[in-house]
């Protein structure tokens, strides 16, 4: 008797569970504890909300005086100039 547990909606495992095979090896998770296997598109959603319930929806505030300003846009300011200046001719 076989017995096939599916993760295709996600899962928590609990103990070691070999859950793949690779070049021959066992692929296993919940050795080191409980670990938690779950689509890739759930993954966005459960974080948003684990950043919302941590008040990481808040702004942030990052002050910057003119001279950094210009020293990190004027690589890009440089290129825009000269695009500009390549379509007027």
């Amino acid at each position: 008797h076989l017995g096939v547990d599916w993760y295709a909606e996600g899962g928590i495992l609990t103990k070691p569970t070999v859950f793949g095979m690779m070049n021959g090896r066992p692929q296993v998770g919940g050795e080191a504890g409980p670990e938690a296997v779950l689509p890739i598109e759930k993954l966005s959603d459960i974080l948003a909300n684990t950043f919302k319930n941590m008040g990481m929806e808040k702004p942030i505030i990052i002050q910057l005086d003119g001279r950094t300003i210009a020293r990190v846009t004027a690589p890009y300011m440089s290129e825009e100039l000269s695009f500009r200046n390549k379509r007027r001719f």
